[in-house]
């Protein structure tokens, strides 16, 4: 599992919870959530803890075909939790419910 965190002193708070916790199969790069982690590409699954203004471009390059992303997309305070599904040509866009996530910060998201 891969995960990405933009404030590195949360990334080694979540690296020392989960060396505690004994799992030993997460890695945690600190870098722009927005642009993902293309180095272990293609992903079957891409789950986003932060809610952004639309789906990052880098994230859906990221998703394989078959796969589905979960991400809160809005403006503002509240968001819409949508899951983003990949075919061969095309994605679908399924809203799920009304949320409320910390702003996504990134190129492809919201100004620091």
């Amino acid at each position: 599992m891969f995960s990405v965190e933009r404030v590195r002193g949360l990334a080694e708070a979540a690296q020392r919870a989960l060396k505690a916790a004994g799992v030993a199969n997460v890695s945690i790069l600190v870098g722009d959530g927005t642009l993902g982690w293309s180095a272990y590409a293609p992903y079957q699954a891409i789950v986003v803890a932060a809610g952004g203004p639309e789906v990052p471009p880098p994230l859906v390059e990221q998703l394989a075909p078959g796969g589905r992303m979960l991400i809160p997309l809005g403006e503002g305070a509240a968001q819409t939790l949508t899951l983003v599904e990949r075919d061969q040509s095309q994605l679908r866009q399924t809203k799920l419910g009304d949320a409320r996530f910390v702003p996504l910060v990134g190129e492809h998201g919201f100004d620091a």
